[in-house]
């Protein structure tokens, strides 16, 4: 359960059973009996549970379990909302990268776009895929429109590398 618990200062609401088992020896120097006896009496107890996806068995504190299916369904919702659609979108995407100075990829201009014509948006990729560009980009539409904006990441460390990122405020979600 501890394991668990560490685990969501990475952005963990789970994790894969065997990845919890070898973890769990590793943080607690025990060994691998010791740990799956006490994984089963937590199951079996409720205060673990375990869900599986594609063959592959995943282990929640049950009230992260809980928490990831509430945001599944309202996230449903939001996606399936009427947008409120930025006005002339493509003009605004352009001033924007004018006034920051930036050369956007049609990859990037199009995320752009989307982050400002959807009612629900997600940015992901890798290290150097251009996601901050992207949010700065999309930053400066909405506060062109004179919007308040509010910036939220799922981990303290998100949060912090968004807020260096764009020199504004940024809070984690829980």
């Amino acid at each position: 359960s501890y394991t668990l618990v560490r685990a969501m200062d990475y952005g963990h609401v789970c994790l894969p059973q065997e990845k919890l088992k070898e973890d769990a020896m590793r943080l607690l120097n025990v060994g691998q009996q010791s740990v799956e006896r006490a994984l089963s009496v937590l199951l079996i107890n409720g205060a673990l549970v375990q869900q599986r996806v594609d063959d592959v068995d995943y282990i929640y504190r049950p009230v992260m379990l809980e928490s990831e299916r509430y945001t599944a369904r309202r996230l449903c919702e939001i996606a399936q909302q009427e947008p409120d659609v930025v006005p002339d979108a493509d003009e605004r995407i352009a001033r924007a990268e004018k006034k920051l100075s930036l050369d956007l990829a049609d990859a990037q201009r199009e995320a752009v776009r989307r982050a400002l014509t959807s009612p629900l948006c997600v940015i992901t990729g890798g290290p150097g895929t251009g996601k901050t560009t992207i949010l700065r980009a999309v930053l400066e539409v909405l506060e062109s429109l004179e919007l308040d904006v509010l910036l939220a990441a799922p981990t303290g460390r998100a949060a912090k590398r968004m807020q260096e990122a764009t020199g504004r405020e940024a809070s984690t979600i829980h």
